[in-house]
């Protein structure tokens, strides 16, 4: 399988592991399939904006969004399952976890998260040093994924909030999150998560 990816981007951060000031503006597409065969043929596109904005010497009030959407090429009937979005995660909607994850589900009895075709998501955070390499921070996340672009709706959106410690470690930022969902999941999963990641959701 063959995938052929374009990125670009502008990026004013002043550090690139955490940084306090700047913004990133980037845009992804990405093509399967145009040199070897494969049973689906796909494209992406991923559109991101980041900003920092420093308050005082501790203070970092920080926000981004991302936007992603993807559909099936030439003959293929559909997109693969694997490469479909799903939000979850350190970086994403903090009040799901990988295991469950904001996606649409399969119409059987178990749920099966799958995957769909346009997703989004927004954050906001405060972040404040409270010593040396250490930081915490309150956030608070939304986001959703459908299955088609016409099934989008702004108004079905689910949020979440929570908070995270920060600390710049030798071998990059180590960060642990907890978010909390704020509007029930239909899907009766459980409505927080804990992340443990190397470095920033940001």
């Amino acid at each position: 399988r063959s995938v052929e990816t374009f990125t670009v981007g502008w990026d004013t951060r002043d550090h690139p592991l955490v940084p306090r000031r700047g913004h990133f503006l980037g845009a992804s597409l990405s093509e399967s399939g145009a040199f070897y065969g494969a049973r689906y043929r796909w494209w992406k596109s991923i559109w991101q904006a980041r900003v920092w904005v420093p308050q005082g010497r501790v203070w970092t009030l920080a926000g981004k969004a991302e936007f992603d959407y993807m559909g099936p090429l030439h003959q293929s009937p559909q997109t693969p399952l694997e490469e479909r979005f799903k939000l979850a995660g350190p970086s994403t909607v903090r009040g799901w976890s990988p295991r469950s994850p904001l996606s649409p589900r399969s119409a059987d009895s178990l749920r099966t998260p799958v995957g769909g075709d346009v997703a989004f998501s927004a954050t906001a955070e405060v972040r404040r040093n409270i010593w040396g390499l250490a930081s915490v921070a309150v956030f608070t996340d939304i986001g959703n994924v459908w299955s088609r672009l016409y099934r989008v709706k702004p108004s079905n959106l689910y949020p979440s909030a929570g908070a995270g410690l920060l600390v710049l470690s030798p071998v990059g930022p180590v960060r642990v999150d907890f978010g909390y969902q704020l509007r029930p999941n239909p899907y009766g999963d459980k409505r927080w998560a804990i992340h443990l990641s190397l470095g920033s959701p940001f």
